[in-house]
């Protein structure tokens, strides 16, 4: 499912964009993903591939792991992504089957449970000598609870996730993400709320999302990511993503937690 107004075209300059800022991060393993993008014929598995190639051209030396969509179980549109062949390849399946259809209507967990199965048999996991094989791994996880797998890590990417959480979950996610998986860097976005007035199909007052429990001004979540830094001893710099309006800022914004 995506927003009711459209999206903007995927960038092709982005993955180029995301290689840079590994270099520039100094990253030894870069965690790649993105919001659904089911408004392109390939779910966004092209731009997947693509930043992985980028990343490897620039800093051979990194691992690259990503998180990926389902690509509404397109086979071709994920072996796009499979033979690209990421370090660490990861996807989602959210919540157990007995609530799917309730906090994942627009999925299907046996879409997901295929989604890994075919990736298994792509990688040809059982297939790779000793040492290739133990640079892959497939995981089910989420960073929203706490997981020793994906503690240590230099980043992470928490992507459109919080708005989808209520509010009395703050405190948990907050102490899964900032205390025990604890990463280097975090950047994490989120709808800027003030920007709804510029989608002109939707109604005012509504969430860009059905699925969306709270949506932030600006303000709102500069003083949440400045009181999470403080707490758990980040330093953490905002920047908009998307076109900046001089009056209502960036359709999304991000924050960018440091140690």
């Amino acid at each position: 499912m995506i927003d009711t107004q459209q999206p903007f075209p995927i960038d092709p300059d982005e993955p180029d964009r995301v290689a840079e800022a590994v270099v520039r991060m100094g990253l030894r393993h870069a965690v790649i993903t993105a919001v659904a993008r089911d408004d392109v014929d390939d779910g966004g598995a092209g731009a997947f591939a693509a930043t992985i190639a980028a990343v490897r051209r620039r800093a051979p030396e990194v691992r690259v792991e990503v998180l990926i969509p389902d690509c509404k179980g397109d086979p071709a549109a994920l072996d796009t992504i499979f033979d690209a062949h990421p370090d660490v390849l990861n996807h989602n399946i959210e919540t157990v089957a007995r609530l799917q259809r309730v906090v994942r209507p627009s999925a299907g967990y046996a879409r997901s449970l295929a989604v890994l199965a075919r990736a298994k048999e792509r990688l040809g996991l059982e297939r790779l000598p000793e040492a290739q094989r133990a640079r892959l791994q497939l995981l089910h996880s989420s960073l929203t609870y706490r997981d020793s797998r994906l503690a240590g890590f230099d980043g992470a990417a928490v992507v459109e996730v919080v708005e989808h959480l209520d509010p009395e979950r703050l405190v948990a996610f907050e102490r899964s993400v900032f205390e025990f998986a604890s990463p280097g860097i975090v950047a994490l976005t989120t709808p800027n709320a003030e920007y709804n007035v510029r989608f002109r199909s939707l109604p005012a007052g509504r969430f860009r999302h059905a699925d969306h429990r709270f949506e932030w001004n600006r303000t709102d979540f500069r003083s949440w990511s400045e009181a999470v830094a403080a707490r758990f001893r980040y330093q953490v710099s905002f920047e908009g993503v998307g076109p900046d309006d001089p009056e209502v800022g960036a359709p999304t914004q991000m924050a960018v937690f440091k140690r």
